[in-house]
């Protein structure tokens, strides 16, 4: 077995996706494990969500509009004009993020 490990970097925006599909298609895919990393900088996203969560509640709304903005912009790339069920699925992950924020009841709890 073979282990590929994908970080961020190499996945940041479409092409580097598209690179990484070339990489597999060339060497093979066969008993292969495939790691990916958090697309480019989502992990720092995801942390100021977080950070405004608790710290400044009036940018959560914008920190997550960005956020999702960005995985938007990305899928468009890759599937154009046939990327609306992926897009749908963005969207629907994002309002599970928005509901967990929404109904989260440990909001004294610093995770930083």
């Amino acid at each position: 077995m073979r282990v590929f490990k994908f970080g961020g970097a190499s996945v940041k925006d479409a092409e580097g996706v598209k690179n990484v599909a070339e990489v597999l298609k060339k060497v093979g895919y066969k008993d292969t494990l495939i790691i990916v990393s958090a697309m480019g900088k989502t992990t720092n996203a995801l942390e100021l969500v977080v950070d405004h969560y608790f710290n400044h509640p009036e940018e959560l709304p914008n920190a997550i509009l960005e956020l999702k903005q960005f995985h938007l912009q990305i899928v468009e790339a890759l599937f154009g004009s046939v990327s609306e069920p992926i897009n749908n699925r963005v969207v629907e992950l994002v309002l599970e993020l928005k509901s967990f924020f929404k109904h989260n009841k440990s909001k004294n709890y610093s995770f930083v």
